[in-house]
């Protein structure tokens, strides 16, 4: 469980933070309260993409490739919900 920003309650889960966005949000569990993620999620998002993209300039589609992409996704994802802060809204 990952703490509210605003109450320091352990309110949200790994799958919540993975779905909001910096606009969208979600209500904490304690005081009900919206809260985000950064901006920062959408600039993590905009770099898998351009790996993706270098990486398919790079090389086949092979199944090579395919591995290297869900392994740049985990990453992504461990990256996303353990370094992007959740923030007030």
């Amino acid at each position: 469980m990952l703490s509210c920003p605003r109450c320091g309650e352990q309110a949200f889960s790994a799958w919540t933070k993975l779905v909001i966005g910096p606009a969208t949000s979600a209500r904490c569990r304690h005081c009900l309260k919206p809260v985000s993620v950064s901006w920062m999620s959408v600039g993590l998002l905009a770099l898998f993409f351009v790996a993706m993209i270098g990486l398919r300039l790079a090389m086949n589609p092979s199944p090579v490739y395919w591995v290297i992409v869900a392994f740049l996704a985990a990453g992504c994802l461990f990256v996303h919900v353990k370094w992007v802060p959740l923030e007030k809204r």
